[in-house]
């Protein structure tokens, strides 16, 4: 077996610790020699693309894991044959009680390997990094690899962000934490809440295309910091198929604790340039008729799924180019919808563009239309904002300023929480939600 003569040193103290292992190939067995490394836990200060991996008694691969900065920790087990390291500073082995960590805990910290307790203090932790990079973490159960095949059973939870901020929460029980990409980790709060979004208000939530299984949803809600969830209740121009949502569902999930955003796709403006999408007709007159039928259809089936004395739902009115007909059209549609749904008990509500629908919601309401009860306004200015949409798509905020507003921030984007990845629209949120 080839090993590298180097001496270990132990970072803060400098002190030369007996038993150290560089890169090259080493056999596992005690007692601990040159040539022998024995089981247990074993850490490095890291390197470039430091990784290692650990061979069982067949000398397959058992667990690998690299790192493009930070310290690594590796787990190596009694039935192990080998390791092998490369690119790393040579690895220490670490007593029962540690007693020179990487950090102190409840200090911020950065990528790599953590210890719970040691070194990281249990609790909520907050990220920021570059806005379109990547930045991934996991809480882990032990630092023994990645199989080569399927999931890691180390990993408790994970996430990853590209949007330059992320949350994590760790708790006294897990035994680490890891992450690549993050920067600076920084306590914000007890590991006993669930984790707050930054800022911490408005409250924030996504929609997604298809609403999530109940194990998914329970999941998110444990691990994200998200506490409302759009779903689609149907339409003409609905987009995805919902073999998850019926009655139970809504029980289930409100019963974790969700609020929920319904959505109806029906036709769109007459104006659209969505291809293939129904649309309304530029007949004023039939298209508030249109939005009364609209909104029975949409009550009907809030009414089957349990949705009860004011619930909110949000029409998906797409953006689309104003126009003296297209707009005067929108606008006596929505005296339709609003009609039609507050004659069955819910709140009328519309999702659409800060830059067009909105704008007609506006003029609407300043030139005599019913406005609506609450509004959800798409704006993608990655600003979890509630008021305060200036030029050149100005949105006063005088109106809608009772606790009427969600405000859609961020477009798809992938977000994983607790292991689990869902395509996701991002939320600010402070409008009605359904329970």
């Amino acid at each position: 077996m080839k090993r590298f003569a180097v001496l270990c040193i132990v970072p803060v103290l400098a002190v030369a610790l007996a038993g150290c292992f560089g890169n090259g190939f080493h056999r596992v067995g005690s007692p601990l020699t040159s040539e022998q490394m024995p089981p247990g836990l074993w850490r490095s200060l890291g390197g470039n693309g430091c990784t290692w991996w650990r061979f069982d008694a067949n000398l397959a691969v058992a667990g690998v894991s690299t790192h493009s900065t930070g310290p690594e920790y590796m787990q190596v087990e009694p039935g192990d044959a080998m390791t092998a390291v490369r690119n790393c500073v040579p690895f220490t082995q670490q007593p029962g009680a540690l007693t020179h960590p990487f950090v102190q805990p409840g200090q911020p910290f950065g990528d790599g390997d953590f210890l719970t307790n040691y070194e990281v203090k249990p609790g909520v932790y907050h990220a920021s990094f570059t806005a379109g990079t990547s930045c991934t973490w996991s809480v882990m159960r032990g630092f023994h690899g990645a199989p080569p095949s399927g999931t890691n059973p180390d990993v408790v939870r994970s996430g990853s962000s590209t949007s330059g901020s992320a949350i994590a929460m760790i708790t006294a029980d897990d035994f680490g934490f890891t992450s690549q990409g993050c920067g600076q980790w920084v306590w914000i709060s007890p590991p006993d809440t669930k984790p707050t979004p930054i800022p911490a208000s408005p409250e924030q939530g996504f929609d997604a295309c298809a609403a999530p299984s109940t194990t998914t949803a329970a999941t998110w809600w444990d691990s994200s910091p998200y506490t409302s969830m759009g779903i689609y209740l149907g339409g003409a121009n609905v987009g995805c198929a919902q073999p998850n949502l019926t009655s139970s569902w809504v029980t289930t999930v409100t019963g974790q604790g969700w609020g929920l955003l319904p959505l109806w796709v029906g036709p769109q403006a007459p104006c659209t340039t969505l291809g293939n999408a129904t649309k309304l007709s530029s007949n004023p007159v039939v298209a508030n008729a249109q939005g009364q039928t609209e909104a029975t259809a949409a009550a009907n089936a809030a009414n089957a799924l349990g949705f009860g004395w004011l619930t909110p739902i949000y029409y998906d009115m797409e953006a689309y180019p104003r126009g003296a007909t297209c707009s005067a059209a929108i606008q006596n549609f929505t005296n339709g919808w609003i009609a039609g749904l507050n004659a069955r008990g819910y709140l009328a509500g519309m999702y659409t563009s800060l830059c067009s629908g909105i704008q007609d919601q506006a003029a609407g309401v300043a030139a005599g239309f019913s406005p609506l009860n609450t509004i959800w306004i798409a704006a993608w200015n990655n600003t979890p904002n509630i008021f305060g949409f200036d030029p050149p798509c100005a949105l006063s905020d005088t109106l809608w300023s009772n606790h009427q507003r969600v405000h859609q921030f961020k477009g798809s984007n992938d977000q994983t929480w607790g292991g689990v990845k869902i395509n996701v629209d991002t939320n600010a949120v402070d409008g009605a939600v359904a329970p």
